[in-house]
């Protein structure tokens, strides 16, 4: 206390990079005497003390005016603490190491702005996607209609119902733009809320030999061949993946990096791995970590919508890690905007403003 009182500058190194998450009991004391006293500047050494370097989940930590890395960023550092009010600049002191050419890398809100699919005066419904929808069930209508409005209100050119029939007046009512007959599709949604399907209808394997962009979702996942094409996204949440990984959960979270670049190459597909810490997988081991979420988006439905505006930026032309890192970022802006309880529907009608907001701020 005597140090913090009578210091103007205090360099928080009390954790290295290899530490484990939280604060033990002295330094949540310090973090009460930090917050506490004013005019101080904190100058966090890597990252602030109670982060985890290769983790972009959230963890009670230090407060920093400014963090200092070395060599080049951490998960830490850019996933989360940029769009911390508790933290300033994260910079990158360069000290001559000879470093590998990055396979991790962390978006930031330009990097999401730049990527997304803007029309320009000459597109249509068509040039700007049609989105196949192939989702719920008589168990589960309203993974469906999520879906659906999950690709709606993120500006699919058109999206094409052609699911379960108990869903359509249902999807009929909520969300009128959605036609409900076969044509031109340019990515297909599958799999979120199929529950016990029918063996007539048509399985992951049907929709992954088209060669179409796909997204997998929920129980499509489960009907995975061993090898999918490249243009496929698979949407597991930390359980699924842990199936198909024939891991378990704990492992999984245990090191979430890792098991999705698993599940990529064992698959040969991209993998979105959902959840409060998110990634990013492509075959060829490339990570990318979406902009950090928060708790709010963890509740049933969520992934049924965020599938859904995966299929949009799929039918776009984007590429499948493109599609996974733009929509798991939309919906943690989205969160980061409205910190507060509110059911998926609600976050599929607020894209548009997301998107319109993150588009504007971008430098």
């Amino acid at each position: 206390q005597c140090y913090v009182e009578h210091s103007r500058v205090i360099v928080d190194g009390a954790f290295g990079i290899g530490a484990r998450g939280g604060l033990t009991t002295e330094l949540k004391h310090l973090k009460r005497l930090l917050n506490r006293e004013t005019g101080k500047t904190v100058i966090a050494i890597d990252q602030p003390s109670g982060y985890v370097a290769d983790s972009a989940a959230s963890y009670e930590s230090l407060p920093a005016h400014e963090i200092v890395t070395f060599g080049g960023r951490k998960i830490s550092s850019g996933a989360d603490l940029d769009e911390n009010k508790d933290y300033g600049d994260v910079r990158v002191a360069k000290i001559g190491l000879a470093l590998p050419k990055p396979t991790i890398f962390l978006a930031d809100r330009d990097d999401i702005a730049d990527l997304w699919p803007v029309p320009t005066p000459e597109s249509d419904k068509y040039s700007r996607g049609v989105v196949g929808v192939d989702t719920g069930s008589a168990q589960y209508p309203g993974a469906a209609v999520l879906g659906c409005l999950g690709a709606v209100y993120s500006g699919a050119g058109m999206v094409r119902y052609l699911g379960a029939a108990p869903v359509r007046a249902a999807l009929l009512a909520t969300a009128p733009s959605v036609v409900q007959n076969r044509g031109r599709v340019d990515a297909w949604v599958i799999g979120s809320g199929w529950g016990d399907r029918p063996r007539e209808l048509p399985s992951a394997m049907d929709y992954l030999e088209s060669e179409l962009p796909v997204v997998v979702d929920a129980g499509a996942i489960d009907q995975m061949p061993p090898q999918a094409h490249e243009s496929a996204l698979l949407t597991p949440h930390y359980g699924e993946l842990a199936r198909l990984l024939g891991a378990s959960r704990k492992e999984v979270a245990a090191d979430p990096i890792e098991s999705v670049r698993r599940a990529a190459a064992q698959t040969g597909a991209t993998v979105l791995l959902k959840g409060g810490s998110q990634y990013v997988a492509r075959p060829d081991g490339q990570v990318y970590v979406p902009l950090h979420s928060n708790s709010w988006a963890g509740q049933a439905g969520a992934g049924d919508a965020l599938a859904g505006v995966c299929g949009t930026l799929l039918a776009a032309g984007l590429e499948p890690w493109q599609a996974g890192l733009l929509a798991a970022s939309i919906q943690a802006f989205d969160t980061k905007l409205h910190a507060y309880p509110r059911p998926p529907e609600e976050f599929c009608r607020a894209i548009p403003g997301v998107v319109d907001r993150l588009l504007r701020e971008s430098d």
